[in-house]
């Protein structure tokens, strides 16, 4: 159950919606909605999917103005996909920059990242890149807010090795809302290598690690930006 303090902490925080910057906006998502509206079939209008049977949905729900996501025990990940099928080859390409604002109310209790099998997140963006390779996935790095992963690292999780990489991005105090602008083409070159060539962004998937007393997850806003000059 969420903690009364920790909804008083992110009552506290003002929403000040997406980041103003001159650099050119590609695509946004605001997730800041009433708790009236129903999450799931907000999501679903928005075109994010639960991808396939082997997942669980990520529990969404809106509270304060925002996305929750998590705190359930069916004992696998929960994810909402989002491929961008309708966006031209060259507006994936120009995509450089992801602005994200979002939070942490609870974090999975026995989160370890030195130990593989407790890599767990309370909320992550997981970007792909490019189309479907010979692996059978496209190339994809999952952000994460951490309490214990080393920050900048680029973990390997144990299924597609080849074309996928994890990296915490912060590890923002329980109840705290926070904006991150993630360089996700630095981040592809250097976690595959720049002697492949960046394919553009091609989609996104919302996670939450849903096993058992797990994390709970907060999303506001996640905007893509082309930043060169």
């Amino acid at each position: 159950m969420i903690k009364v303090f920790k909804l008083l902490i992110f009552l506290s925080i003002s929403f000040h919606g997406f980041a103003e910057s001159e650099n050119s906006l590609v695509l946004a998502y605001d997730f800041a909605q009433s708790q009236n509206v129903n999450a799931r079939k907000f999501l679903k209008g928005l075109g994010f999917r639960v991808p396939t049977i082997f997942v669980s949905d990520i529990r969404p729900r809106f509270m304060n103005n925002a996305l929750l996501m998590g705190a359930s025990d069916e004992g696998i990940l929960g994810l909402r996909a989002r491929r961008f099928r309708d966006l031209p080859i060259e507006d994936s390409l120009a995509i450089d920059e992801m602005v994200v604002e979002w939070g942490v109310l609870q974090y999975p209790p026995d989160e370890n990242w030195a130990k593989k099998r407790k890599q767990r997140s309370s909320i992550g963006i997981l970007v792909t890149f490019g189309e479907q390779t010979s692996s059978g996935a496209p190339y994809f790095i999952v952000f994460n807010l951490t309490r214990t992963g080393e920050l900048g690292r680029y973990y390997t999780p144990p299924r597609f090795r080849s074309v996928s990489r994890l990296i915490t991005i912060a590890h923002p105090p329980v109840g705290s809302l926070i904006t991150s602008h993630i360089d996700v083409e630095d981040h592809f070159l250097k976690a595959f290598g720049d002697e492949i060539e960046y394919p553009g962004v091609s989609g996104m998937v919302l996670q939450v690690d849903t096993r058992s007393m797990s994390g709970i997850g907060v999303l506001r806003s996640v905007e893509f930006l082309d930043s060169r000059p």
